[in-house]
């Protein structure tokens, strides 16, 4: 379970973006069409959309599965789900949407979290907020019914390398950090397995932006500019740029970026996703 400050630092982060986050330019509408096309939702589908945001999924869902089925967004950002009620409306459409801490479903069976009862469970684009992942996956899977599917996403191995590359300085330094990543597809299968669901049909995305580069020679600009982000890098590592352990910091950032660089001294980053699809026999 998150935290109360833990809680708090995503429902502030996420309530100051909401009113611009469906204009915001990025890869999530495009993540967001995948997902619908993934889930393919049937009439009559039952469907959980944990993370909901501003029900960028959750409405085409309840689009697709029509009036003969339900649809529940949870999310810990009140402006966010203010949005998604909005949109619902305005296309007629009945969803429920619940102000939550997705780790922690206990008291929401009247609102029909119970288990058994899931066509669908999907939680996009948030799995590296939450802070006990095995354990969210196996209490998600309960609330499967057989045949049901969990589908989340994590970033690929090779995705985001600045923010894998910040995890493994603050492991070496023994800084704690308060993100979590399964970071290759046989992490991902693993956790669902435990959880007792078929991880067979999991698969990896397509490549969703651009490619970056990062150079050796500017890995300590790099440093310092990922830790003076006002986002969750910026957050989440801010440890690392304590005074007497920044310069530490700095260096052994600027190692992992030598491990790894090609022979002109430079790392591709890009952003794929290993996707997660965990169905109940």
């Amino acid at each position: 379970m998150a935290s109360s400050n833990r809680l708090d630092a995503i429902r502030n982060r996420y309530d100051k973006r909401a009113p611009t986050y469906d204009q915001e330019k990025g890869f999530h509408p495009k993540q967001a069409a995948d997902y619908i096309n993934w889930m393919n939702v049937q009439p009559g589908f039952n469907i959980l959309d944990l993370a909901c945001g501003t029900g960028a999924v959750t409405v085409p869902a309840a689009k697709e599965a029509g009036p003969s089925g339900s649809v529940i967004g949870i999310d810990i950002s009140s402006a966010s789900l203010d949005i998604g009620r909005e949109k619902a409306l305005k296309e007629g459409l009945k969803v429920t949407f619940l102000e939550h801490d997705i780790e922690n479903l206990k008291g929401l069976e009247k609102y029909g979290i119970e288990e058994g009862k899931f066509d669908l469970i999907t939680c996009v684009s948030a799995f590296a907020l939450v802070q006990d992942p095995s354990e969210a996956v196996r209490s998600w899977g309960k609330l499967l019914k057989k045949g049901g599917k969990l589908i989340f996403d994590v970033p690929a191995g090779g995705s985001l390398i600045k923010n894998l590359l910040l995890e493994r300085v603050a492991k070496e330094l023994n800084v704690s950090v308060h993100s979590h990543r399964l970071d290759s597809a046989e992490s991902v299968k693993k956790c669902l397995t435990d959880a007792g669901l078929d991880a067979s049909e999991s698969f990896l995305s397509d490549v969703y932006d651009a490619t970056e580069v990062m150079e050796i020679n500017k890995a300590g600009e790099t440093f310092d500019e990922l830790l003076g982000r006002a986002n969750w890098t910026g957050d989440w590592y801010r440890d690392l740029a304590k005074p007497g352990l920044v310069d530490k910091s700095r260096a052994a950032f600027r190692k992992e970026v030598e491990k790894i660089a090609d022979k002109d001294g430079k790392v591709v980053s890009y952003l794929m996703l290993n996707m997660a699809v965990g169905k109940k026999l």
